[in-house]
Order: structure tokens, then sequence, then C-alpha cells
């Protein structure tokens, strides 16, 4: 599971710089197609499983340059990047994409909102595994919701359905009925939340599937 959007972000995020990510090869074979940076970002995130944060203002307008071949995921964000402003910083299981003008206000904004979306990430994974039915692994989906001033979902919808209308209702009836902490006041909404095809046991998102939910619950 990753955040995208006005931000995008990982589940226990640290700035860690050049740390191993779990589970992530050394080497991946990409074949990114230059495209409107967002898309190119989310096919990034796709190809490694390694989350992205970013603000989504920044991807605007922005084209990626096209990436094939085997190489890093380090190496091959910076391709992808090059030319755009922008500028990645390796964290342990996740990449900031930032401003490469150290000036930029952004920059330190994003930076600063960095522990509050770990937290965000770190509710959202454990609601999510908590059903079967919305259990990442096995269907993609984007996700757009505001976050209230007590921290409530608001405003949940999906951006695209998952090819299952039962798990669509699911997934929205969990987002709704969900709080998270207390937004800080210049958190940039919406909130884009990517959903990988990538099972929870690649991902490190869930604990082992029958470890949290009881046999025969399923999502209300």
């Amino acid at each position: 599971m990753s955040l995208v959007a006005a931000m995008a972000a990982a589940a226990g995020w640290t700035p860690a710089p050049a740390a191993p990510a779990t589970g992530v090869p050394a080497i991946i074979s990409f074949d990114i197609a230059a495209q409107p940076l967002s898309s190119a970002l989310d096919a990034f995130s796709a190809a490694t499983g390694l989350q992205l944060i970013y603000d989504g203002a920044l991807a605007q307008g922005r084209r990626s340059n096209q990436v094939v071949g085997a190489m890093s995921p380090d190496h091959a964000l910076r391709e992808l990047l090059g030319g755009t402003g922008l500028v990645p910083v390796r964290g342990a299981d996740a990449f900031t994409v930032l401003p490469a003008d150290a000036a930029d206000p952004r920059k330190q904004s994003l930076a600063s909102l960095m522990p509050y979306l770990g937290v965000v990430q770190a509710s959202l994974a454990s609601a999510f595994c908590r059903w079967p039915q919305t259990r990442p692994g096995g269907y993609e989906a984007k996700l757009e919701f505001w976050i209230g001033p007590s921290g409530e979902i608001q405003r949940p919808h999906l951006l695209g359905s998952t090819a299952d209308p039962a798990r669509d209702q699911s997934i929205i009836r969990l987002l709704a009925d969900l709080a998270v902490q207390r937004p800080p006041p210049d958190l940039p909404q919406p909130i884009i939340v990517a959903i990988s095809s990538q099972s929870s046991g690649q991902t490190g998102d869930c604990p082992p599937e029958g470890s949290t939910v009881r046999a025969g619950q399923d999502a209300r």
C-alpha cells in the first residue's frame, strides 16, 4: 500500500538515506515509458514495491524520462526525474521526491510532514489488513479523501473500480468509519492512496494472514 497525492507516504517511513528497502531486489528490470510524471511515479512504485512521498502539485505539468533496463531503484528514479527540477531522497522503504532548489519553500514543508504521513499510513494499513475483502494483494485501487480537523476521513471515493463492486463498497465504508491522528494545519489535501496488487507478504503491510482476522469475519 502506498500513499500518494497531495502526497504519498509509506508505513513506517523513516529518513534513513541509502538504507536497503526490505524485500526489494537490488536490481530490477524497468520498462517505464516517458509520460506524465504522476503516472510514471505510479509505475515506478508498482515495479519496485517502494512508496513515493511527494506533493502532488509538483508533478503537475511535468513529464518523466523513459526508464528501460536492469538497474537499482535509486538509479531508475534519478533517470525518471532527470530534467524535471525534482530529486529523490531515499528512506528506509520509501523515496521522497523534492524540489532540487533548496530555497523552494515546499521542500521544507514536505519534509516536516513526513512523521504525520507515516502515522496516517500505519492507520490505513492496519484498517485494510483487518478484513479479508480489503486486505492488500490481488487487486489495485486508487483512493482519494480529505482528513478533517479532528482526524476523521472525509469524502472518500475510488478513482476507478477494483473490478469487484463488493470490495469497492467495503473500502468506502471502511474509510468513512476511520479516524486518524489530527492533521497539521498545513497538510496539502486531498490525499490519494494507491494500493498495489503486490501481496502484503511482499510489501510487509500486513501481518501473516489469520493473525488479525478470525475465521468467518468479513468487511462490513
